[in-house]
């Protein structure tokens, strides 16, 4: 994400959207009664009887947001919502869309919280992500970090197919396994590659594959229990590597939730429920507050995030910190399974 310009206290953010990583972040930035300024395009007829044709038009429009569907599958975020701006052809307060994909300039117009503006900030940050590569002498995982979390870019297994990506091994494993890598490397210009093995297998795998110092100056060693997707989030909470990708969303929100889990654990401060944590925010008591996507997207979809909006003003007010953590990832998965919304206090609340 390129942040053309920002005036945070006037409310208006001019952006634009350099990946998909972006997406996801404006799903949970955009909120129902902002406005949008954005590209729309429409299907006009011009002529009369045979001689007709349909061509289309673009226009840039500005709308009121009313719902959001985010499409990471074809890299777009619908923002749907009531034309304010007038057009000939587009009727101001008519039913419209703008559909945002890469490279697509937009105008936010809201009042920002401080956690939305440290999200536009983290996503403009210019970080490179980790290249994470799980494997044993005939099978592979390989995944990267992303500004929301991991993302598994292929399986490798011996000389068949596996999904995500077809690769496929044709007879030296490793040798094969490493010229996936290169190819990974160049596409994503990762800070690290993180070779992860149980056993010894990342010994047999630098001594099977070419000298290449390019290469192996990025390597980073460590151990997993398997070659699974579970096993990511075992190496992620790895405290030897916390240091090295402490920068990386997923391990952020790894850590966040044992943080939480340690104060549950103990008896110590923590709230969860919307209860429970309304409560913990009327008294001031919120150091940091982790709500998920699927909490978010709900409350949005039925009509209720009106008064989850008051409750993330009142606690971005007192200065706690707002965490939104991915469903679709274990952290996320287990606060849901916590009602989807929970607190560490100040203090422990009697």
């Amino acid at each position: 994400m390129k942040l053309l310009s920002q005036n945070y206290k006037a409310g208006i953010v001019k952006l634009k959207i350099t990946d998909r990583d972006d997406l996801w972040y404006l799903s949970h930035i955009i909120d129902p009664s902002d406005k949008l300024t954005g590209i729309t395009t429409r299907k006009i007829k011009i002529g009369d009887g045979d001689n007709a044709k349909i061509t289309r038009k673009t226009y840039r429009i500005t709308i009121e947001a009313k719902t959001l569907d985010l499409q990471l599958d074809s890299d777009t975020l619908r923002v749907n919502g009531t034309n304010t701006t007038e057009h000939d052809d587009i009727p101001k307060g008519s039913f419209q869309n703008i559909s945002i994909t890469i490279d697509d300039e937009i105008t936010i117009h809201k009042q920002f919280k401080q956690y939305q503006i440290d999200k536009l900030k983290e996503a403009a940050s210019d970080k490179s992500p980790f290249l994470l590569a799980l494997f044993d002498r005939e099978e592979a995982l390989i995944a990267k970090t992303t500004k929301f979390g991991y993302q598994v870019l292929t399986e490798l297994k011996g000389s068949s197919e596996k999904k995500h990506e077809k690769h496929q091994a044709t007879g030296n494993f490793y040798l094969d396994l490493y010229k996936t890598l290169l190819q990974y490397q160049k596409r994503s210009n990762p800070q690290k590659i993180i070779l992860a093995t149980p056993a010894f297998y990342k010994e047999d795998f630098l001594k099977a594959i070419p000298k290449d110092p390019n290469f192996k100056k990025l390597i980073i060693q460590a151990t997993v229990s398997s070659v699974t997707e579970s096993a990511i989030n075992e190496l992620l909470k790895d405290t030897k590597l916390k240091q090295v990708i402490s920068q990386s969303r997923a391990s952020q929100e790894i850590n966040l939730m044992q943080e939480l889990l340690s104060e549950i654990g103990k008896d110590g401060a923590y709230a969860y429920s919307k209860d429970e944590v309304q409560n913990a925010a009327n008294q001031g008591a919120i150091k940091k507050l982790l709500i998920t996507t699927k909490l978010i997207t709900k409350a949005k979809e039925d009509s209720s995030y009106e008064e989850l909006d008051k409750l993330l003003t009142l606690i971005d007010k007192s200065k706690g910190e707002i965490h939104i953590l991915n469903s679709d990832e274990e952290s996320g998965r287990r606060l849901d399974g916590l009602s989807g919304i929970a607190a560490i206090l100040r203090y422990k609340l009697i």
